[in-house]
């Protein structure tokens, strides 16, 4: 209600200006674009407070767009104006509550150069994938982030928070290519792979299974198949972890290294304020577990944050 009656208070502040047929359809359509994009954002939003304040703000700003469309159908065009101008204010907060932070020159130029820090970063695990898909995958990025730039030189800050965001996530997706594309990449995971399945001695089927699928695994390393030979010793990693969650093995060094690599995903990540809070959240649960010496947890916890992390990545 205090974000409503907030909007109120600016809406009563517009001046009655004066405005043509032409002037206020243009404002009305430049408010329909706000709403759309507030109600994209929005829709992605974890539950809880947050979303609870962006969603009141959007319909409060439908509400708003509705009355100026009737007030424009009856040429009121001054209240008409008005009226879409307030709209589109509450839009645009409800997409900055859904977003974590306001859509500022400052804010939006930070997000642009994490994005050009996530680039410079990736550049050389890229180079070194030498696929001709990652690479013009990787044109595409940079060429997404040079639109971002231009937008926000012409101070269309939507539009370049936009851009810059999906040249982030191609850059993020990219990474995770170039990894499984990458030998060296490929052969510490198999090393790992075999780790772990070293640590389980007591007879079991799915550790049976694991060695087949490592087996084959490897048939694909050999063969210069990394993209197969990563996922399917990835795989069996999962397997080989579910059998040592049961049995309260888990190894203590391979627990530490996926809260590390969980930690660093996300610090490379661009996700909203709300998800990186909860991921972050898990990832200090698992952490507190390691140094208790509760390496199952841990690694349930540890789990559990990859598994946002990759989903909130994908949206």
């Amino acid at each position: 209600m205090k974000l409503v009656l907030a909007t109120l208070l600016v809406l009563s502040s517009f001046p009655l200006l004066a405005g043509g047929k032409e002037e206020v359809a243009a404002e009305l359509d430049r408010t329909d674009l706000w709403i759309s994009k507030a109600s994209e954002v929005v829709s992605k939003a974890l539950d809880g407070p947050t979303q609870s304040k962006a969603v009141q703000l959007l319909d409060f700003a439908r509400n708003l767009q509705s009355q100026a469309r009737v007030r424009y159908n009856m040429r009121h065009y001054q209240e008409a104006l008005k009226l879409t101008r307030g709209a589109r204010q509450a839009a645009r907060r409800s997409l900055e509550i859904a977003l974590g932070f306001e859509l500022t020159p400052d804010n939006v130029k930070r997000t642009l150069n994490r994005t050009d820090e996530l680039i410079t970063k990736a550049s050389g695990l890229i180079q070194e994938a030498k696929n001709q898909k990652v690479n013009e995958l990787y044109r595409i990025a940079l060429d997404t982030q040079k639109s971002a730039r231009e937008s926000f030189q012409n101070n269309r800050l939507l539009i370049a928070l936009k851009l810059t965001l999906s040249a982030r996530r191609m850059v993020m997706r990219l990474i995770r290519m170039a990894q499984e594309m990458n030998a060296d990449q490929v052969s510490r995971e198999l090393k790992i792979t075999d780790r772990l399945i070293g640590r389980i001695k007591k007879a079991d089927k799915r550790i049976e299974q694991a060695k087949e699928l490592q087996k084959n695994a490897y048939d694909h390393f050999h063969n210069n198949r990394f993209i197969q030979a990563y996922r399917l010793t990835k795989q069996v990693q999962k397997l080989v972890y579910s059998v040592l969650k049961e049995i309260e093995t888990v190894d203590r060094e391979e627990v530490k290294r996926a809260i590390e690599e969980t930690e660093h995903l996300l610090g490379l990540a661009d996700i909203n304020a709300a998800s990186r809070g909860q991921i972050h959240s898990l990832l200090s649960e698992a952490r507190r577990a390691y140094e208790e010496g509760q390496y199952r947890e841990a690694l349930i916890k540890t789990s559990a944050a990859k598994r946002l992390l990759d989903k909130t990545i994908e949206e």
